[in-house]
Formats: structure tokens, C-alpha cells, sequence
């Protein structure tokens, strides 16, 4: 019963617009490269799980080289150029193919 109580607790705060629960950080290649794909896809499985993943250090020191690596780029998220934010998801996409390849996984093709 608790537990229950305590997952729809979790699920109403994961949706609230004034209070914000960090989802899960990717544990795993697997989990990165599909954390990458629904980056790509606009399709996040909540709002601000693509900034999670960007301001959040990671415990995993295969994923966290990624982070930083990313973080070096981050400035193009946030430039009035129409141009930055799409060189921002190439290397997003660089990284993912890199890592993809590493655990067996297709490629994307660019644009």
C-alpha cells in the first residue's frame, strides 16, 4: 500500500511544473545511446531529462567522459544562431554513433 502511495506521489511531482524529480541517470552504454536517440527524436521520457543528464555528474566514468565532453559544446544549446543548436545534436550524434558501435549498435545517418 505504501509503495503505491509513494509511486503515484513520485508520478504527480515528475509532472509538476513547480517541483522537479530527477528520472534515473543512464547507468550504461545501452542506456546512453538510447538516452542519445530519444535526445535526437524529441522524444525525452520527461521534460528536463535531457538537461538532467548534461548538468548532473555521472558515478560512471565512461559516461561522465562523455558528459564532459558534451559539456564542452553546451554553449551552442543557447545561441540566438539557428545553425548552433544543429551542430550541438551533430556532435550529440558523433557520440552516440562512437558508442553505438562499441555495444553492436547501428549507426544513425546524419541529417
Amino acid at each position: 500500500m505504501i509503495g503505491k502511495w509513494l509511486n503515484a506521489l513520485r508520478d504527480r511531482l515528475i509532472g509538476s511544473s513547480v517541483v522537479h524529480v530527477r528520472g534515473a541517470p543512464p547507468a550504461s552504454t545501452t542506456e546512453l545511446v538510447e538516452l542519445f536517440d530519444r535526445f535526437l527524436e524529441g522524444r525525452p521520457l520527461y521534460g528536463l531529462e535531457w538537461d538532467d543528464f548534461i548538468s548532473w555528474p555521472s558515478e560512471e566514468p565512461q559516461i561522465e567522459a562523455v558528459r564532459e565532453r558534451l559539456g564542452e559544446y553546451g554553449r551552442l544549446l543557447f545561441s540566438a544562431s539557428l545553425e548552433d543548436p544543429k551542430a550541438y545534436a551533430a556532435q550529440v550524434l558523433q557520440e552516440r554513433n562512437q558508442l553505438a558501435r562499441l555495444i553492436g549498435r547501428g549507426v544513425r545517418p546524419s541529417g
